[in-house]
């Protein structure tokens, strides 16, 4: 995927693009492939739902562990919080 979205299969003279999936909608379809995987998003109500427990689960994470902080530090020598809850604020506010 490129900052310009996918290219839709089926097309044979031009590329034709769509947006790239937002973090709530990415969340939503992986709640929904394990909660009813005949579909990829199941009815249009559980649709809904999905994509309230991905928001749920999104906001749960903005606090992040202690490994996740460990993890931050090991690989770039700092942790730099206040960005953290910025990136998941901006996805559930």
């Amino acid at each position: 995927m490129t900052d310009r979205g996918e290219a839709l299969p089926g097309s044979t003279s031009t590329l034709v693009w769509r947006r790239p999936m937002g973090m709530i909608e990415r969340v939503a379809r992986a709640i929904a492939s394990k909660t009813c995987p005949s579909s990829p998003m199941c009815e249009p109500t559980d649709q809904c739902s999905c994509r309230e427990s991905a928001r749920a689960a999104i906001a749960a994470m903005r606090e992040p562990s202690e490994e996740m902080v460990q993890a931050a530090v090991r690989t770039t020598g700092g942790f730099p919080k206040t960005a953290w809850h910025a990136m998941i604020d901006s996805l559930v506010l």
